[in-house]
């Protein structure tokens, strides 16, 4: 699943024309679900909730960004 979290971290960063430090959201995702709390992590692509199941359900919080992911996995598929 990292591979996955960081692919679409990846994709993001450069649809918003930014550059990105490798494993930048499976290390922030780590932290903040390790503390065990609150187990939300939100920055400026993502809101996310992660649960003691090991589910989580993400928003994306730019829907620019979203439109334009869509948009290239249309044209791929």
């Amino acid at each position: 699943m990292r591979a996955t979290w960081n692919d679409l971290d990846r994709v993001m960063a450069k649809l918003d024309g930014k550059r990105l430090a490798p494993f930048r959201l499976e290390a922030a995702l780590n932290k903040a679900f390790a503390r065990g709390a609150a187990r939300v992590y939100e920055d400026q692509y993502y809101w996310i909730k992660g649960f003691k199941n090991r589910n989580g359900h993400i928003e994306f919080r730019q829907p620019d960004l979203l439109e334009m992911v869509n948009d290239l996995t249309a044209a791929y598929c």
